[in-house]
């Protein structure tokens, strides 16, 4: 007999199979990959908003703390 006929009868659809399989794990890592780098720009972007918006808020209750202790605090301006 011949390594062939010895070689279990669904090796081929098996091998197939696990092709298959690399394959669509090589892409998905790949995609994966782009998805992290967009997410890293985002975070990148999002960064300078996230740091003003903390600036205006410490700006804001200095602000109010110094008009309280001044007793300036009062409502609103209107126009």
């Amino acid at each position: 007999m011949t390594e062939q006929q010895l070689q279990h009868p669904e090796a081929k659809t098996q091998d197939e199979l696990y092709s298959r399989i690399i394959n669509n794990l090589s892409e998905l890592n790949s995609k994966i990959a782009k998805v992290n780098d967009q997410l890293i720009k985002a975070q990148e972007t999002n960064e300078g908003s996230f740091l003003s918006s903390q600036l205006l808020g410490c700006y804001s209750k200095n602000a109010e703390s110094h008009l309280a202790d001044t007793n300036s605090l009062e409502g609103p301006i209107k126009d």
